[in-house]
Formats: structure tokens, C-alpha cells, sequence
């Protein structure tokens, strides 16, 4: 919303540029390309839901090693 499309921008160029190694992994062209396009077509507001939910089940992963070292004996 801010930065008019540069971190799309961004992730859609590093896509393209990592199209070979997705292919050795088995993802098509026109595959790669259709999820570049819907990346592309993502409004701010599901880019904040996406990294809030991604930072949420993160936060849990992580939460419980760290707790586990911290802990009082």
C-alpha cells in the first residue's frame, strides 16, 4: 500500500530469478507463473494477514525451546 507495489515487486523478480531451481524441483513454468501472478494480485491487507498468521505459528515453535531453556530450576 505504502511502497506502491515494491515489495511485490520484489518477491515476483526473486521468483523469476529462482525459476530454474524451481523447476529442478519439479514446478512448471506456467505453475510458477500463475502463483507470481497471484502474489502480484494480493491487496495490503491479506500481505498483513499472511506475515501476522505466519508470525503467530512461528512465535508457537519457537516459544517452546525457548521456554524450555529459560525455565527456574
Amino acid at each position: 500500500f505504502m511502497d506502491n507495489g515494491g515489495f511485490a515487486g520484489v518477491l515476483t523478480d526473486t521468483m523469476k530469478t529462482m525459476a530454474p531451481v524451481y523447476e529442478q524441483n519439479g514446478i512448471s513454468r506456467a505453475e510458477l507463473k500463475q502463483n507470481i501472478d497471484m502474489l502480484a494480485q494480493l491487496t495490503p491487507i491479506q500481505w498483513a494477514f499472511i506475515f501476522m498468521m505466519q508470525n503467530f505459528f512461528l512465535g508457537v515453535l519457537a516459544s517452546l525451546p525457548i521456554a524450555l531453556v529459560c525455565r527456574r530450576k
